[in-house]
Order: structure tokens, then C-alpha cells, then sequence
């Protein structure tokens, strides 16, 4: 399964596309609201931490569409103005953020039952995985020291290697690093209407 590197950096992918639905404005909050967004599924490995295994809970109804849907729209009423105006729009960003944890998680290898994620739960139960991988293993076990090993630092390499550019380079096509995104009129000054 991909690291949260991956995740994050998809959401923000998804939030620097220009006129993304996904994350209208040009702001840096908004960014990392899209990333944390992108790796919230894998906030099943808390319960599991909890009661000693990290997997546990992992890859269940979280990872579907019916928990992106119930994410995006618990979000779009706690964070009024994050992302888009509208409620429905905003509700909608969030679950598209969401659901591109999905589509990373079924491009992963994932070594342990069930193989794959119910990505339709709750109209079906039944568990998906494409039969192609695009991320590395990532090694884990009962506890945080578990995660840090060479495996999964070469993982996480390989990630921000395929991620990190188009990052970059949308950033920069929404002006961030003063890209080519038009700067607004100073202040005081009005453009002309068309007659």
C-alpha cells in the first residue's frame, strides 16, 4: 500500500489542479486540508494501534466509497469556506480528496486478508484490487518502530520521485513559487467593464 507521502501528495495533486473543484483557491491551508484529506482512511491503523495490531481495522469500510462519501460531507460541515463556498461543492472536494486514497490503495500491493479494499461498500462487501501495482510494499507491525526500515524508506523515495514533480509543477502553474497565474490588480484599481 502506498505511505501517507503518496496519499498526501495525490491530495494535493488533486487540490493544485488549475480550476479544480477539488481546491479553488490559492492558498496554503488549503493544500494541507487536501493532503491531510488524501491520507484520512488510513486513520484506521489508530484503533488497530490500540488494541495492538495496526492492521486490524485496516482496508474495511474505510477504504470505500460510502466512508468518502460520509467523510466528505462530516468535513464539508466542519470546515465552512475551506476549499469552495458551497456546501455541496465543498462536500464534494472532500470526497474526491478522499476517494484518491482509494484509487491509490488499488494500485498497491497489499499482503494481508482480505487482498484489496470493499471499494463499493455499503452495496457490496466485496473486496477489490487491481491486478496491477504502481507503489512498493510497505512493512509495518504492532508498533511505530516497525514502520522505520530501509524497505519503506525506498518506498517513500519512489513515491515523492513520481509525485513530487507534477506537485512542483502544478504549484507552480497556480503561482505559488510566482508562476505564470496572473497577479490580481493592485488595490484601487478597476478594471474597465466591456461596453
Amino acid at each position: 500500500m502506498p505511505t501517507p507521502v503518496a496519499h498526501g501528495l495525490a491530495g494535493v495533486i488533486l487540490c493544485a489542479i488549475p480550476h479544480s473543484a477539488h481546491c479553488p483557491t490559492r492558498r496554503w491551508p488549503a493544500l494541507a486540508i487536501a493532503a491531510f484529506a488524501g491520507i484520512a482512511a488510513d486513520l484506521d491503523f489508530l484503533p488497530g494501534l490500540l488494541v495492538g495490531d495496526p492492521s486490524h481495522f485496516h482496508h474495511g469500510v474505510s477504504h470505500s466509497l460510502g466512508a468518502a462519501l460520509v467523510f466528505g460531507f462530516l468535513m464539508a460541515s466542519l470546515a465552512p469556506g475551506a476549499l469552495s463556498e458551497s456546501y455541496l461543492r465543498r462536500a464534494l472536494a472532500f470526497t474526491g480528496l478522499y476517494g484518491s486514497h482509494l484509487v491509490l490503495d488499488l494500485f498497491a500491493v497489499d499482503r494481508s486478508l482480505p487482498y484489496g479494499e470493499p471499494l463499493f461498500w455499503p452495496l457490496s462487501s466485496q473486496v477489490l484490487i487491481s491486478p496491477w501495482t504502481l507503489f512498493l510494499d510497505v512493512k509495518h507491525g504492532p508498533s511505530w518502530e516497525a514502520f522505520i526500515n530501509w524497505a519503506n524508506v525506498r518506498a517513500v523515495a519512489l513515491e515523492a520521485a513520481f509525485l513530487l514533480p507534477p506537485v512542483l509543477g502544478l504549484l507552480w502553474m497556480r503561482g505559488y513559487f510566482g508562476g505564470p497565474q496572473a497577479a490580481p490588480p493592485p488595490r484601487g484599481v478597476v478594471e474597465r467593464s466591456a461596453r
